[in-house]
């Protein structure tokens, strides 16, 4: 059974991502996260904003249930542009091994209170995994699924692929006190849509939660991107999405 083990909530977690954004960023190839961790970044970008506090003060609040917006989980989905899209596998190895060395090591918490050891325990272009330790606790497993190619976009086609990256969004994300988390993401209706072409039941759990939150900091969704994605093949899951959070939606 799939465990769902981090979260951005969790310091570990968040400086792991962070190094494989800066990562990315000196490897020079265009690049967003997507899936899960996007979910949990567009979440706790608005109830930072919404409740004027960073991350951690969020996790002390007892009046907020952390379960109820973000649901954890033990893998990092990442999308790749590529020129060639993705077809010469010795350049997408190359970016690959990159990343991993710059994750692979032992790094000082930005509280200066821990030691995160990221290893790699598993090679791989597509799925490296690494262990995260944290001081001298022996770490869990956490993989990394590199897309690089237009195919890896499930369902949804080629035509999105490439735009989908391109109009990413970078997010700013205080997580402590001079320490933020910045991850370039798809951009919410995007979120949305992948989301939605799967709807299985973490998709469907992701979806009330983006939704809500969205919602609550009085954002309007973009309908007609939705409908410009996903219709005519998914209309049956738009319809799904529609009944779940109560957004009305032509479905013509």
């Amino acid at each position: 059974m799939k465990r769902e083990l981090y979260n951005l909530g969790n310091e570990e977690f968040a400086f792991f991502v962070n190094r494989a954004g800066e990562a990315l960023n000196k490897i020079g190839v265009p690049y967003t996260f997507v899936g899960g961790s996007a979910v949990q970044a567009h979440t706790l970008k608005r109830l930072c904003e919404k409740y004027q506090t960073d991350i951690s003060t969020l996790l002390q609040n007892k009046d907020i249930r952390f379960q109820d917006y973000i649901r954890s989980t033990d893998d990092i989905d990442l999308a790749l542009l590529f020129p060639d899209n993705g077809q010469d596998n010795s350049f997408a190895r190359s970016v690959s091994q990159r990343l991993c060395d710059s994750l692979e090591g032992v790094y000082l918490s930005a509280n200066e209170e821990s030691l995160f050891e990221y290893k790699l325990v598993r090679k791989g272009i597509s799925r490296p995994v690494f262990s995260i330790g944290v001081d001298d606790k022996s770490g869990e497993n956490l993989a990394l699924n590199i897309s690089k190619q237009s195919r890896h976009l499930r369902g949804l086609g080629l035509k999105f692929y490439d735009s989908f990256i391109e109009q990413g969004q970078e997010l700013q994300i205080p997580y402590s006190k001079g320490n933020d988390i910045k991850i370039r993401v798809y951009r919410p209706e995007h979120v949305l849509a992948t989301k939605i072409s799967q709807f299985r039941a973490k998709d469907s759990m992701d979806l009330s939660n983006l939704v809500k939150v969205m919602q609550e900091s009085g954002e309007e969704i973009d309908k007609e991107e939705l409908r410009k994605v996903l219709l005519p093949v998914y209309v049956n899951n738009l319809g799904r999405f529609s009944s779940l959070t109560g957004i009305d939606i032509d479905l013509n």
